[in-house]
């Protein structure tokens, strides 16, 4: 990776997502050792990434501070990134873009196609609100069927929008798997136009994760 480039991961979750297993520092160690940088992005919580950015701000980084969260909309979940609030779960997927962009931040859509999840975005809403979207996922190491990115992929094209990828972890075993090498950017607006020049490292994680996660919410839930 030359000087002026980045790796980073777009999708990760901290042990604050009720099905993920990583500690926040581990995710932190986990970037010391590779250097991809991950977007933090908990279920309806921005305390995963608060934490992260906590962190590299002590370490004296120059890496961006990306606050994220993958928030639940009636319509299908939907990624803020570059977010100053919490935004709460429960609201139409427009409702929910808007307080993204009222933030500054980007709208993303995480996993569109993916046919085994149940709260992937609305197709229907997606279309009638495509020109407010500002990312696709288009490489998701979770989904089970290739097909299923590839859809994403030439759903994004289609329509003029930037692809990002993600291992979305929720295990140790998840990170580092996918990732994204970019130009170094200052705010959302240079990652929107970074996007379209990044190099994708992609690469599927074996099903058994899902079980892990399944797991993991249930123990997490009889906790609560």
């Amino acid at each position: 990776m030359s000087s002026d480039h980045l790796k980073m991961d777009m999708h990760v979750h901290s042990a604050f997502s009720l099905d993920s297993l990583l500690d926040v520092d581990r995710i932190f160690s986990s970037f010391k050792k590779t250097g991809i940088l991950p977007c933090i992005c908990d279920h309806n919580s921005l305390k995963g990434s608060i934490h992260f950015g906590r962190l590299l701000k002590q370490d004296n980084s120059d890496f961006p501070i990306i606050y994220g969260e993958e928030i639940s909309t009636r319509d299908g979940e939907l990624v803020g990134l570059f977010l100053s609030t919490e935004i709460p779960p429960g609201m139409s997927a427009r409702e929910t873009m808007d307080q993204i962009h009222d933030q500054g931040g980007l709208a993303v859509v995480p996993h569109p196609f993916d046919r085994y999840r149940h709260h992937v975005l609305n197709k229907q809403v997606m279309d009638i609100h495509i020109t407010d979207l500002d990312i696709i996922e288009g490489y998701n190491s979770r989904n089970l069927i290739p097909d299923d990115n590839l859809r994403a992929v030439n759903y994004a094209r289609l329509h003029n929008k930037p692809v990002s990828c993600g291992s979305d972890a929720h295990t140790f075993y998840e990170l580092g798997k996918t990732y994204l090498e970019l130009p170094f950017f200052d705010g959302p607006k240079e990652l929107i136009s970074v996007l379209q020049q990044a190099r994708i490292y992609y690469h599927p994680v074996l099903p058994f994760v899902h079980g892990i996660s399944k797991i993991v919410r249930t123990v997490k839930a009889s906790r609560l």
